[in-house]
């Protein structure tokens, strides 16, 4: 079979499953703990407060529960997780961007300070630009932070939103869970995929019994035509051959 005709196979294999497989569903999670901190009053704890401020002085910390997720999820499940933060009216300089990193230290919310405040990821996450104005949600791609916390649930330390270098003049306002007059509280916007991901996995090119191992999961699919190419979104994928044969191809769906 030539390239483009395995080329054209695999295509037509993940076809196949992501129809039968087709779909998604969200899942939406308010923060567990928000909170700010400040260098201008570092020893004290802003827990209670309804707004969240980002400037050269201050900087937000959020957490997200991933228990809200389906029993079972794995990384490759998760099509997009979007971090959506409220850009409240009381913004003195809600232009230029914020930078948001992964915290690496524990915290609390109710006792944390600037002076306590955890240490964070040497490169930022995401750096996003405000809008402008405000009143609105500032959407944040946080998909890979998202699911590297699926694969090790320790790493889990939240979030830490801060002016970017680029533009520190940034003073931006946002709005707690506390904040009960516009009632719009951080949220983690996390879509999966309702029948997982597909991968197709290949070792050889004879067509006879294989086990494919995806991830946690092993199903047996032999696919009976040529070679095909390997491909793999969802982690270490392996075909192996046995009883005399040539590695097979097969197609693993979690």
């Amino acid at each position: 079979m030539s390239v483009s005709g395995r080329i054209r196979f695999v295509v037509a294999v993940t076809i196949m499953f992501f129809s039968v497989a087709s779909g998604a569903s969200a899942v939406v999670i308010t923060a567990l703990g928000d909170t700010y901190v400040t260098s201008a009053t570092s020893s004290l704890n802003f827990d209670s407060a309804q707004v969240l401020n980002v400037n050269q002085q201050s900087l937000t910390l959020l957490s997200f529960p991933l228990s809200a997720l389906p029993t079972g999820t794995v990384p490759a499940k998760i099509s997009k997780a979007t971090l959506q933060l409220w850009v409240d009216s009381s913004s003195r300089k809600p232009t230029g961007s914020i930078s948001v990193y992964a915290a690496t230290g524990a915290w609390n919310t109710a006792s944390v300070t600037y002076s306590t405040r955890p240490s964070i990821g040497r490169s930022p996450l995401v750096t996003q630009p405000l809008l402008g104005g405000t009143n609105y949600y500032l959407e944040i791609d946080v998909t890979a932070q998202v699911k590297n916390w699926i694969a090790s649930p320790a790493s889990n330390l939240g979030l830490v939103v801060v002016a970017a270098s680029s533009t520190p003049t940034v003073d931006v306002a946002f709005n707690s869970k506390e904040n009960t007059v516009t009632s719009h509280a951080p949220i983690l916007d996390v879509t999966m995929t309702s029948g997982g991901s597909v991968a197709v996995c290949v070792e050889g090119s004879s067509s006879n019994d294989a086990i494919c191992s995806c991830s946690t999961k092993t199903i047996s699919q032999v696919i009976t035509v040529g070679s095909c190419l390997a491909t793999s979104d969802a982690g270490t994928c392996t075909a192996h051959g046995f009883s005399g044969h040539a590695g097979s191809c097969c197609v693993c769906a979690q």
